[in-house]
């Protein structure tokens, strides 16, 4: 089993070739194509996700509590309060990687609140945690 050190100690993981294959399948329909420097930050009702890779990488750069931490679906998850958003994507962004907020659709902000954030803008998505197959709105925050 790979383990990770963060600033919390050591995190492990189930090794990538061992995740449920749903879970990637699902995932990679709500990313789509994307670069090695794409990092999705799934924001639910009153709280932010990062899944499989993304969560992997995300220990290895911000200050990810084992509280937030999860394997307990078999893959790397981590859930953190909304409030930490800006922080946690800043962090990855300084990193020198691009991030994209995946919003759920029964979050939609009004198109003024949701233009206020700089470099943020719409789209469709899936969100990968609940499964749903309705179209849900995809805000970017680039680099």
């Amino acid at each position: 089993m790979p383990s990770i050190l963060s600033a919390y100690g050591f995190f492990e993981f189930p090794a990538p070739e061992t995740w449920p294959a749903d879970a990637l399948r699902a995932f990679g329909r709500v990313t789509g194509e994307r670069s090695l420097f794409d990092v999705f930050i799934f924001e639910h009702e009153f709280a932010g996700a990062l899944y499989l890779e993304d969560a992997v990488l995300a220990l290895t750069l911000l200050p990810i509590t084992r509280a937030e931490w999860s394997t307990g679906l078999g893959y790397p998850q981590i859930y953190f309060d909304l409030s930490k958003m800006d922080q946690y994507a800043q962090g990855i962004i300084d990193a020198g990687y691009r991030v994209l907020v995946m919003a759920r659709c029964a979050q939609q902000e009004p198109d003024h609140q949701a233009n206020s954030r700089s470099g943020i803008q719409n789209g469709k998505v899936v969100s990968i945690a609940s499964g749903r197959p309705a179209g849900c709105r995809r805000r970017h925050k680039w680099a």
